[in-house]
């Protein structure tokens, strides 16, 4: 099967993103976290996903101090070298707030339960992610980031 893809769609470069696998030993084997996406939405309405989405320029503001890692090294660890320092990093940003706007997990070992709580707060209100975990004095947890495959979303969804 061919598809035809318009003029914009073909010149369009893809959005740097980052998706999140979520996995863990349970009692019965390995479990593995998906959300599903509102059956409204205009794109992969009632899918099962894993949590993600496009990188923000605010990800890539990078405060010192505001990491659990050097900028550096989360460059190294993604392996791209095209990425500069601050967009790499940002992508490890963009991982972690993504996977706590939708679905509430805030990947930090040792969380105090009244944390989550505290943070949507400060969302709601108009703070941004970053600015809300240090408001916290909690650094971004990349270090609970393993980078894994690099892949490029396809234009259109497969059909069945």
């Amino acid at each position: 099967m061919a598809l035809q893809l318009n003029d914009d769609e073909v010149h369009t470069p893809a959005r740097l993103s980052a998706t999140v696998m979520v996995l863990r030993d349970g009692l019965q084997g390995l479990e593995i976290l998906m959300v599903r996406r509102h059956s409204n939405s205009g794109v992969l309405g009632g899918a099962h996903v894993f949590p993600g989405g496009k990188l923000d320029e605010q990800d890539c503001l990078i405060q010192p101090g505001s990491l659990d890692q050097p900028v550096e090294a989360l460059h190294r660890r993604l392996n791209e070298t095209e990425l500069d320092h601050s967009t790499a990093a940002g992508l490890h940003v963009a991982a972690l707030r993504e996977t706590f706007e939708e679905c509430g997990l805030l990947l930090h070992p040792g969380l105090a339960p009244e944390v989550p709580a505290q943070l949507t707060r400060q969302l709601s209100e108009g703070m941004g992610f970053m600015d809300a975990m240090r408001a916290l004095k909690l650094p971004l947890p990349t270090s609970s980031l393993h980078p894994w495959s690099r892949w490029i979303t396809p234009r259109t969804p497969s059909v069945s």
